[in-house]
């Protein structure tokens, strides 16, 4: 999946990328893994990262993800930030 073609993102949603990752909060994040199947995961942003023309979400962990590949992105309802 990596080589289709990027769709961007809304920039409101960059913009709350953006805010999140500025007070490290922890979010809950939805994506699809390999055989489709919806994940979620707790993760805070390290930074917002483009290559290629391509934007991704790079956690602490250092767990990356495309953009356009994210489901779902929120903040974790039991987190305590």
């Amino acid at each position: 999946m990596e080589n289709k073609p990027y769709k961007p993102i809304q920039c409101n949603l960059y913009d709350q990328l953006e805010e999140w990752t500025t007070f490290k909060r922890q979010l809950l994040l939805t994506y699809a893994d390999d055989d489709g199947l919806h994940v979620s995961r707790s993760i805070r942003i390290k930074t917002l990262q483009s290559r290629d023309k391509v934007e991704y979400l790079i956690a602490e962990d250092d767990s990356e993800w495309r953009l356009d590949d994210i489901i779902a992105i929120r903040v974790h309802p039991l987190a305590e930030n």
